[in-house]
C-alpha cells in the first residue's frame, strides 16, 4: 500500500545531492531547510550543476517536518525543516537547467512567482510520473518524453500493469546530442522534402527568446561559482601559477560563454531581433549582479560585469558592422534597466 502523502517539499542544491552531508556537522536528527515553493527552492539551484531535490512528505511522518519562520508577515513561500535523513523521500532530483528552461519561456518568464511556482508544480508532477519515479528512488532521466497530462502517464503505467509488460524504451530517447544531430542529418539527407519543415522547427526553437528570462539565466550562471570552484581553478599548476583575480575571470566567463556563443549564432542567421534580445539578456545579467554579495568567484572578480559588458557591447557591434549593419543598440533600454552603466555605452558608442 503506497503511504498517502502529507505534503511536497522542495529543496534547491548548486551541486548533486550527496546524502552522506546530511546531519554530517550536527547529528542524524539535524534539520535541513526546504520549501513548498517549487520557484522559491530554484532560486538556490544557481549555476549549471545546479538541482532541486523533490520529497513527498507521507501523513505518518508527517511530524518530522515543521514550518518555520521565513517573512515576518507570513506571506510568500513557506519554509519547512526536515528532521533526520530524508532518502526515504525523495522522489526526483532535477537538473535545475531542465526547470528553468520550463519559465524562459515567453509568457512566462514575466509572469508572477505564484504562476511560476504552479507551472514547475505541474511541470515536475509530469516529469515523475513519465520518469516512473516511486517513493524512495530517484528518478534521473530528464530526456524521457513528458506525457501530455500527469493523469495520462499515471493511465499509460496501469494500463502496462494490467496486460503484464512494460514499454520498451525507444533508441531516440537516450541518443546523446551529437548522436542525435547525425540521425538528424541523416534522416534530410534521405527525405530532402523534410529539409524546409526542419528549417522553421529550428528557427523557431532559436527564436524563443526574451532578455529578462536571459538575463535570469545569466545571473544564475555566474552566481553559481563558488570557492570551491575557484580553489581548483587557483594557485599552482604544471603550466604555472594561476592567480585567484584571473581564475575567477576565467570560471565566469566560462559561466556565461554559452550564451555569447548563442547570440553569435542568432548574429550569423539573421535574427536580429532576437540576438539583440539575448545581448540585451547578457547586459541585464551581468547588471542584476554587480553589486551583489557573494563568498563566490564573484568577489575576487569585482570589475568583471562591466567589463564584460563592454566586451559584449562592443562584439554586437562589431558582429553587425562586419555584415554591413547599423550599429544600433536601444537607448530607451540603458536608461531604464542599466542606468549607471551610461557612461560605459557613451564612450563603446562614440569610439
Amino acid at each position: 500500500m503506497i503511504p498517502k502523502v502529507r505534503m511536497r517539499l522542495y529543496r534547491g542544491l548548486t551541486r548533486k545531492y550527496q546524502p552522506e552531508k546530511v546531519g554530517k556537522n550536527h547529528g542524524p536528527l539535524a534539520g535541513t531547510d526546504f520549501t513548498d515553493c517549487p520557484y522559491r527552492a530554484l532560486s538556490f539551484a544557481r549555476g549549471t550543476r545546479g538541482v532541486v531535490l523533490v520529497v513527498d512528505v507521507p501523513e505518518e511522518d508527517g511530524s518530522r517536518a515543521r514550518e518555520a519562520l521565513w517573512s515576518l508577515d507570513g506571506t510568500g513561500p513557506k519554509r519547512f525543516i526536515l528532521y533526520g535523513r530524508f532518502d526515504q523521500f525523495l522522489v526526483a532530483e532535477i537538473p535545475a537547467t531542465e526547470l528553468r528552461s520550463r519559465i524562459r519561456k515567453k509568457g512566462i518568464v514575466t509572469l508572477p512567482d505564484s504562476d511560476k511556482d504552479r507551472i514547475l508544480g505541474d511541470y515536475i508532477a509530469e516529469w515523475n510520473s513519465a520518469a516512473g519515479s516511486r517513493r524512495g528512488e530517484i528518478a534521473g532521466q530528464v530526456n524521457l518524453p513528458l506525457p501530455t497530462t500527469a493523469s495520462e502517464g499515471h493511465s499509460n503505467v496501469d494500463a502496462e500493469k494490467r496486460h503484464g509488460k512494460r514499454k520498451r524504451t525507444s533508441a531516440l530517447e537516450e541518443l546523446e546530442p551529437t548522436e542525435a544531430l547525425e540521425v538528424l542529418r541523416t534522416l534530410l539527407k534521405s527525405h530532402p522534402g523534410l529539409k524546409e519543415e526542419a528549417e522553421g522547427i529550428a528557427t523557431s526553437l532559436i527564436a524563443d527568446t526574451s532578455f529578462e528570462a536571459v538575463a535570469e539565466d545569466v545571473e544564475w550562471n555566474l552566481e553559481g561559482p563558488d570557492l570551491d570552484d575557484l580553489n581548483s581553478r587557483a594557485g599552482r599548476h604544471r603550466s604555472g601559477y594561476v592567480g585567484p583575480n584571473d581564475a575567477a575571470y576565467e570560471i565566469l566567463r566560462e559561466a556565461i560563454e554559452p550564451t555569447i556563443q548563442e547570440m553569435r549564432r542568432q548574429i550569423q542567421l539573421g535574427l536580429d531581433r532576437e540576438a539583440l534580445e539575448t545581448c540585451k539578456g547578457l547586459i541585464l545579467g551581468l547588471y542584476g549582479v554587480r553589486k551583489k554579495e557573494s563568498g563566490g568567484c564573484l568577489a575576487w572578480a569585482p570589475d568583471f560585469p562591466e567589463d564584460t559588458a563592454g566586451e559584449i557591447i562592443n562584439e554586437w557591434i562589431g558582429e553587425r558592422k562586419q555584415m554591413g549593419k547599423t550599429r544600433s543598440f536601444p537607448r530607451s533600454f540603458i536608461d531604464q534597466h542599466v542606468p549607471e552603466w551610461k557612461s560605459l555605452f557613451d564612450r563603446i558608442f562614440k569610439s
